[in-house]
């Protein structure tokens, strides 16, 4: 899975409830727009026979798709409030078989399915898989790798020795090794990528990808898992370009900057401009969309969302937030969502509010994270969304 790259942006203080919009526009192409039959199979032999597909929370729009513990309405999964809670920053989220990880205050907490949260402790950035959770304490430059097992909780094995190859940014996991974008500690300024076994112990760092000492932005910027591939947005030659870790001689995908979104399914998506979204199919061809520009964005089922955060006649105060699906078949682009975040704001409140925004997804639902207040606190609003197509 992908963990969404931080996002500061100057948004209100107040939030709308997020309802979905989904009219005429919506075609049957839609994860969550109703078709078939009450008797029909959704994959693994489920039947409903009888069962409403317009209220069936286990059976909505389509026999077996399921809202979890969200009502199901007119046969579209309603956006579903996980958790409202007061923080003071988030700069990570990933979710992960129901599960949403998320950074807040320098801490990594889960929220699973049955809304229990759980607290990992302070890290800085971290990966998730379906056993443990490997987490960066960059004051010590270690990883630690904590088990998810119920009874194994606070558990940490040993760290991996890293001194020697600089400061650790980045982890995610192919199943199998772990992959560490780090900082180089040679004078170089540049980024590296090494590769150790996820496996408890104090293993030597494997290189497998040097910048060569690229100081522009990093020349690692981000990763990506994918299948068990391993991709990444780098910067050589000042161009922004999406590389196969086992084959890096050219880019996968060449864009004109790092605006890289998502690698899903052997798709990816990323912006060619403010206003051109390019999507890359498994087989190299390339469609474009005009959109409007975007923060973050994730491929999901037959669609891209996308997020974005905008301001009112260059009033500071005055900012919304939109959700938007673009259909990979060529239909309209769709607001499924909007938000208002000046509501109740005083109007004699002129200062700046801060926001911080992040997007992930799984392979049943999205996710949102969106932070909230006046900037000069650090007791802001914490609001944990979840929709399921």
């Amino acid at each position: 899975m992908v963990a969404p790259l931080s996002l500061h942006r100057v948004l209100g203080p107040g939030l709308l409830s997020l309802s979905v919009v989904c009219g005429s526009a919506c075609g049957s192409s839609n994860p969550g727009t109703p078709s078939g039959d009450a008797g029909a199979a959704d994959g693994g032999g489920v039947t409903c026979e009888g069962v409403d597909l317009q209220e069936s929370a286990e059976h909505c729009g389509r026999c077996g798709h399921s809202c979890g513990s969200a009502a199901c309405t007119a046969g579209v999964c309603e956006l579903q409030l996980l958790k409202e809670m007061r923080a003071g920053s988030v700069i990570q989220a990933q979710a992960l078989n129901g599960t949403l990880y998320f950074n807040v205050d320098d801490s990594i907490q889960s929220l699973s399915a049955t809304n229990d949260l759980r607290n990992f402790g302070a890290y800085q950035n971290f990966f998730a898989t379906s056993d443990r959770v490997f987490a960066i304490n960059t004051f010590r430059n270690d990883l630690d790798v904590i088990p998810l097992a119920s009874g194994e909780a606070g558990k940490i094995v040993p760290k991996v020795d890293t001194p020697s190859i600089g400061e650790i940014r980045e982890v995610v996991s192919d199943g199998a090794d772990l992959y560490l974008n780090v900082r180089h500690d040679n004078g170089t300024e540049g980024t590296a990528i090494h590769r150790v076994p996820s496996a408890p112990g104090n293993p030597v760092p494997e290189l497998v990808y040097d910048s060569g000492g690229v100081k522009q932005s990093g020349a690692v910027l981000r990763l990506f898992v994918d299948q068990g591939t391993v991709y990444f947005v780098g910067v050589k030659s000042s161009a922004f370009g999406l590389y196969k870790l086992d084959d890096t001689a050219a880019p996968l995908w060449s864009l004109s900057s790092s605006r890289f979104l998502d690698v899903n399914g052997g798709r990816a998506a990323g912006f060619r401009s403010e206003s051109v979204l390019e999507v890359r199919a498994a087989d190299g061809a390339v469609s474009k969309f005009d959109v409007a520009a975007t923060e973050q964005g994730v491929i999901f089922g037959d669609s891209v969302y996308l997020t974005s955060v905008s301001g009112s006649g260059g009033d500071p105060t005055q900012w919304s937030a939109t959700v938007r699906r673009v259909p990979l078949d060529g239909k309209p682009v769709e607001v499924l969502k909007q938000v208002d975040l000046t509501k109740d704001k005083p109007a004699n409140d002129t200062a700046p509010a801060r926001g911080e925004l992040h997007m992930a997804r799984d392979d049943k639902a999205i996710y949102w994270a969106l932070l909230q207040g006046d900037a000069r606190s650090a007791d802001k609003t914490l609001r944990l969304w979840k929709w399921v197509p």
